[in-house]
């Protein structure tokens, strides 16, 4: 396959670093993974921006201790987790520090969280401490985050507690039934979800059964405080930005029939559906940027793998094909890859502080308007 985004090693000035945390169940390089994804934000780096990728298990090696581990073999060529016991306020030394300066997190500019385990699980859930790092990490350095999990609980033991990720995503909510395929109801789409032209790159993406679950605009919870004592969604001067859905599936949950009642009297929601993607711009209100997926699915290996061979296949095929329908066919067998890669290289774009937003502008390339909003 082609490169989905165009590349240009020399035009390069800016290093976007992802710490991409996953819980124990979710491989790094198996079909119940997120390997092939990781590859992907790897290998299609933008002409305008250099996209690293460290990998960390909140376990040793499944046996769910707490012992704080670097390996040295880890590197930007394979799927080794470089950490392993990681806790958010773990200095390079493993000792447990409350310096932001001397903390991991200092060596990134975003933290990807793949939830699979539920509150109660052996997997440790954060401690108030290492949420204090993080929300801090947050606020002060522009950090940003993106997070997913499965549906019912899975994935709330590492998510839940993460400031805006808890108020953003159903993380307690149960299943629902398959759904159609996801929209953009907005005349333009968000720059996450762009993908050149007026396409939203989530139109005509499969979507899974037993979804997570995005809250609506109406339904976020606006008046919590975080843990350092701040508004989770702070104002700047007048500026308070809260966060948005921008992405939805038609389709009546069957465990949730009585909330979509209840969403439809009060407005919030025009007909059954479901909020699939939401993200939160921090850098209007001085903090970092976050986004929200209903579920990890579409960045499994068995998905991507099955999306890449289709795409491969398609393109081989294409030159010879002469029916009309066979080729539409083909034509989004290709396009189904190359937005999925998009979008994750999107998110990265999207999630960047402030400060390396303003290193990638000057470049003016294409792609860059794309994603910046």
């Amino acid at each position: 396959m082609k490169r989905v985004i165009p590349t240009d090693e020399s035009c390069r000035d800016a290093t976007i670093r992802i710490l991409v945390v996953a819980d124990s169940a979710i491989g790094l390089n198996a079909n119940f993974g997120v390997g092939k994804a990781i590859e992907a934000i790897r290998a299609h780096s933008p002409s305008y921006v250099k996209i690293t990728v460290d990998l960390a298990r909140r376990d040793q090696l499944g046996n769910h201790l707490d012992t704080f581990a670097v390996n040295p073999a880890a590197n930007q060529a394979n799927l080794i987790a470089k950490y392993r016991g990681l806790r958010f306020d773990h200095a390079e030394s493993g000792a447990r520090t409350s310096d932001p300066a001397h903390q991991l997190l200092s060596q990134y500019d975003q933290v990807w969280v793949f939830g699979f385990a539920p509150v109660g699980d052996r997997t440790p859930a954060l401690d108030e401490d290492e949420l204090r790092s993080l929300t801090r990490w947050m606020d002060e350095r522009n950090g940003g985050i993106f997070a997913t999990g499965v549906a019912h609980t899975l994935g709330a033991a590492l998510a839940m507690r993460i400031p805006r990720v808890s108020t953003m995503r159903r993380w307690t909510r149960s299943g629902m039934s398959p759904l159609s395929a996801s929209l953009s109801l907005s005349s333009m789409p968000h720059p996450v979800l762009f993908g050149g032209g007026d396409i939203a790159l989530m139109d005509g993406l499969h979507e899974y059964a037993y979804e997570g679950w995005v809250y609506e605009d109406a339904e976020v919870e606006l008046g919590r405080s975080t843990l350092t004592g701040k508004a989770e969604y702070p104002s700047l001067g007048a500026v308070r930005e809260t966060p948005h859905a921008i992405s939805w599936a038609k389709g009546q949950p069957d465990a949730r029939a009585g909330e979509f009642q209840g969403l439809r009297k009060t407005g919030a929601a025009p007909e059954p559906r479901v909020a699939l993607l939401g993200v939160y711009d921090g850098h209007a209100s001085g903090v970092g940027r976050v986004v929200v997926d209903s579920i990890w699915h579409r960045w499994t290996d068995i998905n991507l793998l099955g999306l890449e061979a289709a795409a491969e296949t398609a393109t081989a095929e294409l030159a010879t094909l002469t029916d009309k329908r066979a080729r539409s066919a083909a034509q989004q067998a290709i396009a189904n890859y190359e937005k999925t890669i998009r979008y994750f290289i999107n998110i990265a774009i999207w999630l960047a502080p402030p400060s390396q937003q303003r290193s990638m502008l000057p470049r003016g390339c294409g792609e860059l308007l794309s994603t910046v909003a």
